[in-house]
């Protein structure tokens, strides 16, 4: 006979088919166990987890649909592409980046694999871009497309090519580094006499002269340091903004040019740095007049000489702070016209100069003193002496954002408009620095 924990007597459970109390209670701790050992296993897989227990699955089993589930999701994984790029046009790897570097190998671009990089450049190559047909086929089949329309149904043809932002993407990519290569093509003395600021707005920046009214002083016996004095004399430095539109016409798509690509953007980058110098070069010569004078003592007149040359550098040399003490800083550049080109440069190079029916010593003591430089965008017979644009500038250029080259970005072209248009835009601002960065000579 069976007994309890008290030694009481158990009596012999009724064998009517029913579970007992125990028995219940059992099976439903067991139940409990199961179905939190199955979501342990499938934490990361809900679905089956969910099957397990509805299907009474054992832990071991939902462990070993888990694992089948897990193994086929890695081979399905595994024979996905690893790479975004689509290999499309003639079984050749293609994205924008490649495009954008097959159309400027087309077009000349210089230092074109600086710019893409000599894998990408070689891709580009490979695809034999020659048409502007060839572009669209190319770049919808980077996106799995085909190009079902000629280049004689114009706007169908311009849709079909607009359906991807990757021809979009290599049009703006392709004229922003042709607009650069034009507006390099335009001269940059500018440079040599201004010092250059980004600035963040449009809004006019006021400042005061570089000049300061005091040198360093000594400190004082208990560590006082004394105040300086800027200057009263203040400037303004103020970016805007110059744009011109442009666009691929449907006559530029029906002839199938490439060239058009970089023709047109080429030209407006070399429009912009024309603007540009034509913006500058009037800004400082109209504050000439102002800059330039008996008060400042920077001023002197006469034709380009080695003696006319001895006075502008002793005026350099004599320049003074407000307090009357020297600058210290010397004559870099002779910046000039055209007519003082020629002498300027004679000057420079030449170790000896021989005068005419005049004795003059044989040494030139300018030989290599002042680098010459000759902007087509100054009056003929003015030259200037001017010091290095770090020490002193005679000019300031502005950009927003410290962007010194225009920019393209494409457009949508307007309802009547058969064709591609793109925005070229250039913010920039030129204004006159510091009057102690120079001295100035008539010319005559």
């Amino acid at each position: 006979m069976k007994v309890d924990k008290n030694g009481k007597p158990i009596e012999a459970a009724k064998d009517d088919g029913q579970p007992t109390a125990e028995q219940i209670r059992a099976d439903a701790v067991a139940e409990q166990t199961r179905i939190s050992a199955v979501n342990v296993v499938a934490k990361d897989h809900a679905e089956i987890g969910k099957q397990a227990i509805e299907g009474g699955w054992t832990p071991e089993k939902t462990e070993l649909i888990v694992a089948k589930a897990e193994l086929a999701a890695e081979r399905k994984q595994n024979e996905r592409p690893k790479t975004p790029a689509v290999v499309g046009m003639r079984g050749k790897e293609v994205d924008s980046n490649i495009l954008a570097a097959a159309v400027s190998l087309h077009a000349g671009l210089t230092d074109v694999e600086k710019s893409f990089g000599a894998e990408t450049c070689q891709k580009g190559a490979d695809l034999k871009l020659h048409s502007f047909t060839d572009l669209i086929r190319a770049g919808l089949a980077a996106t799995g497309k085909v190009l079902e329309f000629s280049r004689h149904e114009t706007r169908e043809f311009l849709q079909a090519a607009f359906s991807t932002r990757d021809i979009a993407n290599v049009l703006s990519n392709v004229a922003n580094k042709f607009i650069a290569e034009g507006h390099g093509t335009v001269e940059q003395v500018w440079r040599k006499i201004a010092a250059v600021r980004p600035v963040v707005d449009f809004k006019a920046n006021t400042g005061v002269r570089l000049i300061m009214s005091n040198l360093l002083q000594s400190v004082g016996p208990g560590g006082e340091i004394q105040h300086g004095e800027l200057s009263d004399e203040t400037r303004t430095v103020q970016a805007d903004t110059k744009a011109l539109m442009f666009g691929v016409s449907r006559k530029d798509i029906i002839n199938d040019d490439l060239g058009v690509l970089s023709d047109i953007p080429r030209r407006l980058g070399s429009a912009s740095g024309r603007t540009f110098n034509t913006d500058f070069w009037t800004a400082f010569e109209a504050a000439v007049a102002a800059a330039f004078t008996s008060d400042h003592k920077n001023t002197t007149t006469g034709a380009l000489t080695a003696t006319t040359m001895g006075v502008a550098n002793q005026l350099f040399r004599a320049l003074e702070d407000p307090d009357g003490n020297p600058l210290g800083i010397l004559g870099s550049v002779l910046l000039t016209g055209s007519t003082a080109a020629g002498p300027s440069e004679d000057l420079f190079i030449s170790q000896n100069m021989v005068g005419g029916g005049t004795k003059s010593p044989s040494g030139n003591r300018f030989y290599h003193k002042f680098a010459p430089e000759q902007s087509a965008y100054l009056s003929d017979a003015p030259w200037y002496l001017a010091a290095n644009p770090s020490a002193m500038p005679l000019m300031e250029a502005s950009f927003l954002n410290g962007r010194e080259e225009p920019f393209v970005e494409t457009v949508d072209a307007d309802f009547n408009t058969l064709g591609v248009q793109m925005r070229c835009y250039y913010d920039y601002g030129t204004d006159f620095a510091e009057w102690q960065g120079g001295v100035y000579s008539t010319g005559a």
